[in-house]
């Protein structure tokens, strides 16, 4: 799968996602591809974004290697906790069998 910020956007999936490369997670990530192996992701040094004061943005750079998106639903996640049976096992949950 490939995902950009802006699919993200228009799919409603901003801050749903996490992005993983090589098993840690990474920030700030504009593109992100699975099977090409590679982010796309706003560049920091010393924890502060470097901007490019010729095209007035922030640089960005590409890294490579096992990349995993991760797509949290919120609404699903939710739905599961609020229906699930708190009586599983106990004396009145048997009764009703």
């Amino acid at each position: 799968m490939k995902l950009t910020v802006d699919e993200a956007i228009e799919r409603g999936l901003l801050g749903k996602v996490k992005v993983k490369l090589n098993g840690e997670y990474v920030r700030d990530v504009v593109v992100a591809d699975e099977e090409e192996g590679c982010i796309k992701r706003f560049k920091k040094v010393d924890g502060k974004f470097v901007i490019n004061h010729k095209r007035e943005d922030v640089e960005t750079e590409v890294l490579y290697g096992n990349v995993v998106i991760e797509i949290s639903d919120e609404a699903t996640q939710t739905a599961k906790q609020t229906t699930s049976d708190d009586t599983e096992g106990t004396k009145a949950n048997q009764a009703g069998q």
